[in-house]
């Protein structure tokens, strides 16, 4: 005997097994929203490291500093030698390649009257009178700069300016006084007694030499 058919009421509906079509929006939506700000925060991440980045500019500006100050450097630490010691414990090759082309002839001249003022010295530098020369600043636009050095005896420190210029792709050092000083012009030369605290190689001492001077009478100098 057949089994009669249960009422279409008995049977499961079809819309039982599958989401309130609400919910799946809602789950999509969350979906969405989520890979959203996934991709916000992965530009914002590449913005920050762009933005980072220095510019061609500026990198290439950091460059030519750290060049410049390098020679600032060299040429302070000879400088310092010079002062100290005299021309005879510097090399010339050396001093001359950090100077700017303007300046080699009257480099070389003042090098011998250097020279010759280091054979006729018969004193050293007391360590209390040791001069010591550091690079304080250094400034560069475009192929010209400024280099500021700083150096004293003790506590006792000055600044000095010297112009940097670019010369066949690298920096050289100007404005360095090499000049043979002017004869003195009186009748009658003034008498001098070296200072202990002169530095040897220096134009200028760090503290004035002691002087003693002869005044001429009608009766001969006074001793």
């Amino acid at each position: 005997m057949a089994e009669p058919e249960k009422p279409e009421a008995d049977k499961p509906a079809d819309t039982e097994l599958s989401p309130p079509a609400s919910k799946a929006s809602k789950v999509r939506l969350i979906i969405a929203i989520g890979l959203a700000v996934l991709v916000l925060a992965g530009g914002g991440v590449a913005l920050a490291i762009v933005a980072s980045r220095p510019r061609p500019e500026d990198v290439a500006l950091q460059q030519e500093k750290t060049a410049a100050r390098e020679v600032a450097q060299k040429f302070a630490t000879l400088l310092e030698q010079g002062r100290n010691d005299g021309a005879f414990a510097l090399s010339k090759s050396e001093v001359k390649e950090l100077v700017c082309q303007t300046e080699q002839d009257a480099l070389e001249q003042e090098w011998q009257v250097r020279e010759s003022k280091e054979i006729m010295r018969s004193y050293a530098p007391t360590p209390s009178s040791r001069m010591s020369i550091t690079v304080k600043d250094v400034r560069i636009e475009g192929d010209k700069g400024r280099a500021t050095l700083s150096g004293g005896t003790g506590n006792v420190r000055a600044d000095q300016d010297y112009a940097l210029v670019k010369e066949s792709g690298g920096w050289k050092v100007c404005g360095v006084t090499f000049r043979a000083r002017t004869s003195s012009t009186s009748s009658r030369p003034t008498q001098t007694r070296p200072s202990t605290t002169e530095t040897p190689g220096s134009d200028s001492p760090t503290t004035p030499p002691t002087t003693t001077e002869t005044t001429e009478t009608t009766t001969g100098p006074t001793q």
